[in-house]
């Protein structure tokens, strides 16, 4: 799988990392959210994921992150080599892989 976050944050110090979230705070646990992956997301935030998306050209695209931020459009994953965050679109989720655990 390549690495599609490529960045180097500038100010790793700042309160999450190089990111500023807007505050879209929503009631994922509400309709129509209620079941979805957003609320299963938010529930496991701080864990790894591996999130397949659906992109336009109708493929699946993996890709691997510690969930850091759900709202209902967006999630955020840290890709753990390099601490780059992806903004990921949240109703293209069809996949969502969590590694076992002993």
């Amino acid at each position: 799988m390549e690495d599609v976050c490529n960045c180097e944050c500038r100010n790793p110090s700042e309160k999450n990392g190089c990111v500023n979230y807007p505050n879209m705070r929503t009631d994922l646990n509400s309709e129509p959210f209620r079941g979805s992956f957003q609320q299963l997301l938010e529930s496991n935030i701080g864990k790894f994921v591996t999130i397949e998306f659906l992109l336009s050209s109708c493929e699946l695209r993996p890709i691997s992150g510690y969930v850091e931020s759900v709202t209902g459009r967006y999630v955020v994953l840290r890709n753990p080599k390099n601490d780059c965050r992806l903004a990921c679109d949240a109703w293209t989720i069809k996949i969502v892989s969590f590694p076992c655990c002993n």
